[in-house]
């Protein structure tokens, strides 16, 4: 199995690379096993919208690529990129809610305890 960095998935997500962007292509292409860790949802979200400046559109159809692809992803991943395209939460929030739906969710953030449908610990 190869697990894919992020640095990885912005070169092919930017092609500000040829030379990178034809690596990563051929990688995706191959019948090697690929694991897209969580972690790496949350740095994309970041770098491509912070560096690159890649709309919330943008970066949600590279989500939907990774999880509706062959890709290995968790299920909290192909969640969190559902949720990510139908709320305002950022990813890492879109993450925190889906595992708060197995528990109570211990946070300060109004934003993400009323929008995500957890049970909050504080009432």
């Amino acid at each position: 199995m190869i697990i894919i960095d992020t640095s990885v998935l912005v070169r092919f997500f930017t092609k500000d690379n040829p030379i990178a962007f034809r690596k990563v292509e051929k990688l995706l292409s191959s019948s090697e096993e690929l694991f897209i860790p969580d972690v790496v949802f949350v740095e994309l979200e970041h770098v491509l919208g912070k560096l690159y400046s890649a709309s919330r559109e943008e970066i949600a159809k590279a989500y939907h690529f990774l999880v509706g692809g062959r890709f290995i992803t968790s299920r909290e991943a192909v969640s969190a990129s559902a949720l990510f395209s139908k709320k305002s939460l950022s990813i890492a929030d879109c993450f925190l809610s889906i595992y708060g739906q197995k528990g109570k969710l211990a946070s300060f953030d109004k934003k993400l305890l009323n929008s995500s449908g957890c049970l909050a610990y504080w009432t």
